[in-house]
């Protein structure tokens, strides 16, 4: 999908749910990723430039406040470069 002239790939998933279930969420992800983008599984794809990942992702954030994260959040500062 061309968003301002990049071709994005949008995808909703929702992965395997609970903290016993890690490593079943890990291979949905490698399953999708590979039938996605692999040109042997989809010989048509064409290489997105953006890529975002919606949805259940059933991923934890532990062992952290959650004050300095909205933080970060409230000053834009949370993404990755």
């Amino acid at each position: 999908m061309p968003v301002d002239d990049l071709y994005t790939v949008w995808i909703g998933v929702i992965y395997a749910a609970h903290a016993r279930n890690v490593e079943e969420r890990n291979s949905q992800c490698r399953h999708i990723s590979h039938n996605l983008f692999s040109k042997y599984m989809n010989p048509y794809s064409k290489p997105a430039q953006v890529t975002v990942w919606l949805g259940d992702l059933n991923y934890r954030i532990q062992g952290i406040e959650t004050h300095p994260v909205r933080n970060l959040i409230q000053k834009n500062l949370h993404r990755v470069s």
